[in-house]
């Protein structure tokens, strides 16, 4: 099942045998749970949820969902995995913002700007909040701390996907960013509905985490 025709891309975030590790690593620990939510925008693309426990997911394809069916999918979702609404992302940007409203999650705008660092309260140098989550997805994986749980069908579409999450600008200076959606259904022929799923996710690692002192 080895990919020949892999190539050594300088522009590549993610390294293809750390993708592949994704799917054997099952004995990554479960942790708080999460639900990401991409939202099919037209008839071609696919609804992709993903129900989360810490850096383990199993991912969720519909199609042909209408935006009041996939709130409802959401809130099953979350009533059976008791994941707190605070947990929940939804892209924000078409129809999903009509899935953000119903469930009043938080919603993800793929060109607002990149979040502030909550450990170091720096700003850190993307161009938004999608290449912000992208590269830290890329971290993730890279590091062996992904799990995905999905079927064999899955599996192709999701490694196709992975492999595209290139940096826009190799040898430029400025911020980092990852090639636009467009460039990538020009290269596999369909939007990168599973991708996006998992690197929404990754909004979360920049929530502040709040500790109470007991003295």
């Amino acid at each position: 099942y080895g990919n020949w025709e892999y190539l050594s891309d300088p522009a590549q975030l993610i390294d293809y045998e750390k993708i592949l590790d994704c799917f054997t690593s099952d004995y990554l620990p479960n942790g708080s749970s999460y639900i990401s939510c991409d939202v099919a925008r037209f008839g071609g693309d696919s609804t992709v949820i993903g129900l989360w426990s810490g850096y383990r997911v199993k991912l969720f394809q519909y199609n042909g969902k209408s935006v009041v069916e996939v709130a409802e999918i959401i809130k099953k979702l979350q009533k059976e995995y008791q994941v707190a609404t605070s947990n929940i992302v939804v892209d924000e940007d078409g129809v999903g913002g009509g899935v953000c409203d119903i469930l009043r999650c938080k919603g993800f705008v793929n060109n607002s700007r990149a979040l502030i660092n909550p450990i170091t309260k720096a700003k850190e140098n993307y161009d938004n909040l999608k290449s912000q989550c992208y590269y830290k997805l890329a971290e993730l994986i890279n590091n062996s701390k992904l799990y995905i749980n999905a079927d064999g069908k899955q599996k192709q579409l999701i490694i196709e996907e992975l492999e595209q999450v290139k940096q826009k600008h190799v040898d430029k200076d400025g911020s980092n960013g990852i090639i636009p959606k467009d460039k990538v259904k020009a290269l596999i022929g369909r939007s990168p509905d599973f991708s996006d799923c998992l690197a929404m996710r990754m909004i979360f690692e920049y929530t502040p985490k709040f500790v109470v002192s007991v003295f």
